[in-house]
This record gives C-alpha cells, structure tokens and sequence, in this order.
C-alpha cells in the first residue's frame, strides 16, 4: 500500500519514521490510542523525499514521530507521547509528565538515562532521574539466562532503542542523557538543538533575506554554519544550508537540509533528530573539503 492509501484508514494515525534500519527511509503508520500502537502498515521513502514527505505529512494536520522495532513516540512542540504495541506508556508538555499513571514536575527531571538489570541484561529500558528516585519509561523484561552467548555487543545492539528514545527524550527537556554505563554522551547534540531552535526563534520576526546562525565546531575544526534564505526557484519557500567551513575560514562546503515555508523549517530545526542530521552530515562535508585540498 501507498503512504496515502495507509493513512486514508480510522484514525488517530501517528507516522513515524522507522529509526532501525538506516538503509533505507520507511515511514510506518500506526493507529495510536490507550491500548498502544497498532501497526497499520509501511511504505518506503525514496530518500530524497524525507523532508518533502515530512512537508506533506505536517500540512495534513499529522504528527510525525519515530519507532524503533516495538517502540513508537512522537515528540514535538505539542508534546511527547510513548508507546508500546500495547500501551501507552507516557506523555506530557514541557511542563508535567505523566509516565503510566504517576505525574512529574518535568523541572524535577534531572536527567535521562537507559538501564540495563545487571542480574538480567534482557531488562533494560529508559528511565527518568528525579535526584532521589528513578521512574521507569519504557522498558523490556526478558531473561538472556538460556542463551549463554549473549554478549555485551548483542545487548549494545539490541537496546538502540532505549538510546533513540531516551536521547530524544533528554533533547527535549533540554537534560543530560546518560547511556548504559551512566555516561553522558549528548553535550555536542544538546548544544546543536540549542543552537537550532535558536534560529527557529528568529523565524519569528518575519521577513527577511539571509540569516547565519552558527552551530559552534564540536570538534574543535572550522565553524559549522546554517544559512537560511529565500529559495531563488520558488519565492515562497526558504531553505536551510548546513555550511562547515575550514579551519582558517576561509573555504567553506554546503548541503541544502531542508526547503520549505517559514512554519516548515521551524519545526525541522525544532525537531529532536535534526542535531543528529547535522552531526552526521558534517564530517561529510569536512571530507569533501579536505578531498579538494581546501584550507
């Protein structure tokens, strides 16, 4: 079936881009409620089309969300909702949280955090640290005692989910993630959101013909740049460019990210997996410029 044909159906429909396999785009549709996500169905993206697909899918009114294997959430200005093929597991704003039947000040979160039992490493999840106690997000709970095989690099493999998730997650509320082994890892992408909705914010002044934002340099290498201005093909449209410059300044290489209207880009710079698009594309660019021997 067709993206169309999957969301012609009852709804409320949630799609999510499916983040466990990265070879090809696919967007499952899932019929979300109280008693979880069902699936409804999947249709490949050409990848070329990701962003013009997430245009499409936002003008009719629809959230767009993530999911990992059995895992779905959306997470966006609206909010955040988690669930499971037979639950949901959380939701809230900026504000309060409610995770299963239990509400959180969200400014009571420290931070976020995936656990794995260490008598069972088929228990594992994300969870929420509150500074006194830890409030379970979502988690899976099956015993790895029969397969005596299992190694750290299948548990590495097998619990991306809780990292998607929980770094998402922190992203949002603005909080220190910490992986399984309690360290923090997403400073550089905290700092690349940070920097992102810095630049949804001006989106609101109106009008206007370039901007530069700086993004910072993570590595300590030349300045990451997004450049947003009109788009010379269509007069209603903008685009944002990711530039990463050399060393010295004075060379730069650039990647369009995204063309759309104002209220479009807005929401691709406010969403939690735009800093990891810019992370990744960046070294890409820094090979090209070191491949044509710019300094």
């Amino acid at each position: 079936m067709t993206l169309d044909e999957l969301l012609a159906g009852p709804g409320p429909l949630l799609p999510a881009w499916e983040l466990n396999d990265r070879t090809v785009h696919t967007v499952r549709v899932h019929r979300i409620g109280s008693e979880g996500a069902a699936l409804v169905g999947r249709a490949d993206v050409d990848p070329k089309e990701v962003e013009v697909t997430n245009n499409k899918l936002q003008d009719r009114g629809l959230r767009v969300g993530n999911a990992y294997y059995g895992f779905v959430w959306v997470i966006d200005d609206a909010g955040f909702g988690v669930w499971s093929k037979t639950a949901q597991l959380a939701e809230g704003t900026r504000d309060d949280v409610r995770i299963g039947s239990e509400t959180l000040r969200a400014g009571d979160i420290k931070r976020v955090e995936t656990f794995v039992d260490p008598e069972n490493w088929g228990h594992r999840g994300v969870r929420v640290d509150t500074g006194d106690r830890s409030v379970v997000v979502a988690e899976e709970n099956f015993s790895v005692e029969n397969n005596p095989s299992y190694s750290a690099m299948d548990l590495d493999m097998e619990i991306m989910w809780a990292d998607f998730l929980g770094r998402d997650i922190a992203l949002w509320l603005g909080l220190p993630y910490a992986d399984r082994h309690g360290k923090v890892t997403n400073k550089p992408q905290l700092d690349v959101y940070t920097a992102c909705c810095g630049l949804a914010d001006k989106l609101r002044a109106g009008e206007f013909e370039f901007v530069f934002h700086s993004v910072g340099s993570s590595d300590g290498s030349g300045e990451v740049v997004l450049r947003l201005a009109p788009n010379p093909l269509e007069e209603q449209l903008r685009f944002i460019e990711l530039r990463v410059h050399t060393a010295s300044g004075k060379s730069w290489y650039g990647r369009w990210l995204k063309i759309g209207t104002n209220a479009q880009i807005a929401k691709f710079l406010r969403n939690v997996r735009t800093p990891a698009l810019i992370m990744l594309t960046t070294p890409e660019l820094r090979r090209k410029l070191a491949e044509d021997g710019y300094e």
